[in-house]
């Protein structure tokens, strides 16, 4: 008997752990990898098992029948879990606001479950007084060994070769079988047992709920679950690629005019949109036009090759790439317009582990050039690519002249937090700059070298020598030198001043890993000191006068001046009002296809704004911007469309069939992708082979 209850114990820790893990990959792909993601999973676990072994102890002194009750919760453990995961709709609403009652929803009634097992097989094993304390002490190693292994096999090979949604159902089945050795133990024993009636029938209950769950579960489609990783997407956008990794999920997506998304882990990571690869490009252009005879390069993070593929147009002798991902490197040719099969280049040699040991095992002075984007500031771990350590780390691996080039997304994290980076950065390099490469996409420029100028002479030098860098610039509205100079938002005086008094990010106090639900922003302090533009691009002037060679670069910082002022910009709300006033300013506006690009107004605005937040999952608020787009513009087909699809994603079939008549009758009659919607919810307006495609339903669309 103690044999078995060792087995069965193994067998439930291994299915309960092996769960827990899953559970986490799910969420923190649906809520975020945040530390407090993780927390509020191992709470909810601790808590519900907490429970659980209370009530399984309290169960076996009310009723007894432990083995019974055991069975019982095992099954109910595996239809729980699965009917769960079944009935798991994406998260609506900001991450902190759903991240409690998610995670309650998934793992609380399975934890509880999980807590019944250990109180009632001791009980079932323990037969005589002087052998409690080894019984009890067999089935806690049995119990703890089958956890660690299923943690470790779920993680590293369950998860990554059959994929989240099957491992589900996998666990599921061996928590439900768990009971088996000690019911035949039970059942086979000399003379036949009291009650060995009652247990065979709730053995036979318990098979038949499990056969039914899992059959249904099966039933679904194989991209179930993995379908909640990414937005709803209107046809006839569409995911192309799904992957799972011990590293995590993979989703290439690809929008239409908008290019194609990598959501890694069930978020946005990279993409080949134009403002994406703006500053992504220029966090190598940039530097590397500044560096005399740069020979070596060290790029941190692929994404979808945008910058590594810039620092490939530049006459370099070696560009080292360091990544975690394999799954990413690999989804490497659906990018292929965008990074030109950069990874087969013979100067790229690539380096599967994190940018930070790689630098560590560089010698000093080995690179002119490292450049980094990391994943979401935000998120756990990526505090150490922030910090003041690491930027020491980088500063001894770079050349006397060479720069350091950092993404620095601070919307993401409250005012005071995106200081806290920023002082990371600029106390080890204190010749600093902060740059703006795509509205609030912001970039931390540096280096050892005791200034940081921006010299016309050399740039155009460059640039003349290196036509393919000029033309790659130019493709992302950066072609001209006053489309560079006016990047700039502070300088390294301005910068110290701004975060003076402030902590700095350090490896011991990650301050952006702790800010989850914390209104999240960009301080106000960076900005407001385009005068630093004088020091760092001295060739920019002629004495009080812009030079001739950057036209415009005054009244563009000042417009962008007026932009950054507003809140709209500072908390990343795209896109951004218009702020030219006068007909002179919006003339200036016209001469520049970046800030035409990003000044925007009026329905136009709105309708783009719905269409944003309507792929981030925001439908509430997507809704109300393509509304009251729409009470200004009501011809509008697209945004009829758009809001159809909304509808649709929302299960309000009735107002999206409105919505895609509409769309179609605004459009002169021929507007494909909303037929395709009405083809799917009432078989309206389609040949009856396209009424049953899976395509053209409107979840499978997306």
């Amino acid at each position: 008997m103690l044999v078995a209850g060792c087995v069965a114990l193994g067998l439930s820790g291994f299915a309960a752990l092996g769960m827990e893990i899953v559970w986490f990959r799910f969420l923190s792909a649906t809520l975020g990898a945040y530390r407090s993601v993780f927390a509020l999973v191992l709470t909810a676990v601790l808590v519900g098992i907490c429970v659980g072994s209370a009530a399984g102890g309290y169960a076996e002194r009310r009723w007894g029948r432990a083995l019974e009750l055991f069975v019982a919760a095992q099954a109910l453990f595996a239809v729980s879990a699965l009917g769960l995961m079944a009935t798991f709709t994406t998260a609506r609403g900001t991450p902190h606001a759903v991240a409690l009652p998610t995670v309650l929803v998934v793992v609380g009634a399975p934890s509880v479950l999980m807590g019944l097992s250990f109180p009632l097989v001791n009980a079932q094993v323990q037969r005589a007084l002087s052998a409690v304390g080894r019984r009890a002490g067999a089935l806690y190693l049995a119990n703890t060994v089958g956890s660690v292994l299923g943690s470790l096999v779920s993680g590293f090979w369950l998860a990554p070769a059959i994929g989240s949604q099957s491992s589900f159902a996998v666990l599921a089945v061996l928590a439900a079988v768990a009971p088996l050795p000690l019911v035949v133990v039970a059942l086979r024993s000399g003379d036949r047992p009291p009650g060995a009636r009652a247990l065979e029938v709730v053995t036979a209950v318990a098979a038949g709920l499990t056969a039914v769950s899992v059959a249904a579960y099966g039933a679904l489609r194989p991209d179930h679950l993995a379908r909640r990783f990414v937005p709803a997407l209107p046809p006839p956008d569409h995911v192309l690629a799904s992957y799972e990794g011990a590293e995590g999920t993979i989703h290439v997506l690809d929008v239409g005019e908008h290019g194609r998304l990598l959501f890694t882990n069930g978020h946005p990571m990279s993409g080949t949109s134009l403002g994406s690869q703006r500053y992504m490009r220029a966090f190598a252009h940039l530097p590397l036009l500044m560096t005399e005879r740069p020979e070596r390069a060290l790029v941190i993070c692929f994404g979808v090759g945008s910058t590594l593929h810039a620092t490939s147009l530049h006459p370099l002798s070696s560009i080292d790439l360091a990544d975690l991902s394999r799954g990413v490197l690999s989804h490497a040719g659906y990018f292929r317009d965008n990074n030109h099969d950069v990874l087969s280049d013979a100067r790229v040699s690539v380096y599967v582990e994190d940018g930070r040991q790689h630098l560590r095992a560089r010698a000093p002075e080995t690179y002119d050039l490292v450049t980094l984007e990391p994943p979401p500031i935000e998120f756990a771990g990526i505090s150490a690519l922030y910090s003041r350590e690491f930027y020491e780390l980088a500063r001894s691996r770079l050349t006397r002249r060479g720069i350091v080039t950092q993404w620095l997304p601070a919307y993401a994290v409250p005012p005071d937090v995106g200081l806290a980076m920023v002082r990371a950065f600029v106390e080890v390099f204190p010749s600093s700059v902060l740059l703006s490469g795509y509205g609030p996409e912001l970039i931390l420029m540096g280096t050892p070298a005791p200034e940081l100028t921006l010299d016309l002479d050399r740039v155009e030098a460059e640039l003349r020598a290196r036509p393919a860098v000029a033309a790659d610039l130019a493709r992302v509205q950066l072609g001209s030198l006053t489309d560079l100079a006016a990047m700039f938002v502070a300088g390294p005086d301005a910068l110290r001043e701004a975060t003076s008094g402030v902590a700095a990010v350090t490896d011991d106090r990650p301050q952006m890993e702790y800010t989850f639900g914390r209104p999240s922003e960009l301080s106000p302090a960076l900005f407001g000191h385009s005068e630093g533009v004088r020091a760092f691009c001295p060739r920019c002037f002629d004495g009080e006068r812009p030079s001739a060679r950057v036209p415009d670069l005054t009244a563009r910082l000042t417009l962008l001046e007026r932009l950054y002022a507003t809140r709209r910009f500072r908390k990343n709300q795209q896109p951004f009002a218009a702020v030219a006033a006068s007909a002179e300013e919006r003339e200036v506006v016209r001469r520049s296809d970046y800030l035409s690009a990003i000044l925007a107004g009026g329905s136009a605005a709105r309708f783009a704004r719905g269409y944003a937040l309507a792929q981030r999952g925001e439908l509430g608020a997507a809704e109300r911007e393509l509304r009251l787009g729409l009470a200004s513009a009501p011809t509008d087909a697209e945004a009829h469309y758009n809001l159809a699809v909304v509808y649709a994603s929302t299960r309000r079939e009735d107002l999206a069939v409105a919505e895609a008549q509409r769309a179609i009758e605004y459009a002169g009659g021929d507007h494909p992708k909303a037929r395709q919607m009405l083809c799917a919810l009432r078989g309206i307006g389609c040949a009856a082979s396209d009424a049953g495609s899976d395509d053209a339903s409107p979840d499978g669309g997306r």
